[in-house]
């Protein structure tokens, strides 16, 4: 019971800013080292996604969704390589390029550079606001659903590729993004609730 009571307490604190995310995105990403971390690149990827969420209005426990993308698919590498194919005895290529790890489609679909970060995370948001609103457009999941959860619908969509009525359009999956964006927001409240607290 007063475990349950703490964490209400800590969920209720206040706001997740970007300064908190910034810290945790260099000093708990479990791809990078901090030293080798561009901090230039990540304080680029805050200013896009600061710019969704403002203009679409994305639910703040999202917050910090393209920093733990970029950190889970290449440890905020822009020319990180992945996906590999191989194409004969000799020879693979990789199909997912960049920060967030993009297929070549994006760059037909887009007309963007895949190792270009800032034109990566661009594509990676503008298509998850796409997709967020062909869900609620074509009902593909429960009326139930909470705006978040929609949100990270949408967004699993974006990183696992195209939705079926066969895959149930991915309306019950979550993209191991999430699970580590969800452990820095604990962990951010955590911090904030002990230096609150006076005892």
């Amino acid at each position: 019971m007063l475990g349950l009571l703490i964490s209400a307490i800590i969920a209720g604190g206040p706001p997740v800013d970007y300064n908190d995310l910034m810290d945790m995105a260099i000093n708990e990403c479990p791809n990078a080292y901090w030293q080798t971390i561009n901090e230039e690149i990540l304080e680029n990827l805050v200013e896009i996604e600061e710019h969704y969420f403002e203009q679409h209005n994305i639910p703040e426990d999202l917050r910090g969704m393209l920093l733990a993308a970029a950190c889970v698919e290449s440890g905020y590498n822009p020319h990180a390589r992945g996906d590999w194919k191989q194409v004969s005895k000799k020879k693979r290529v990789a199909r997912a390029r960049g920060i967030v790890q993009l297929w070549p489609w994006w760059s037909a679909k887009y007309k963007i550079d895949r190792e270009d970060p800032e034109q990566a995370a661009k594509a990676w948001m503008g298509h998850i606001v796409k997709q967020r609103h062909k869900i609620e457009r074509l009902h593909w999941c429960p009326r139930s659903f909470s705006d978040t959860r929609l949100w990270v619908v949408a967004w699993v969509q974006t990183a696992r590729g195209r939705a079926f009525k066969s895959n149930k359009y991915r309306c019950y999956q979550k993209p191991s993004h999430y699970r580590l964006l969800k452990k820095w927001h604990k962990a951010i409240k955590r911090h904030q609730h002990s230096n609150a607290c006076e005892c």
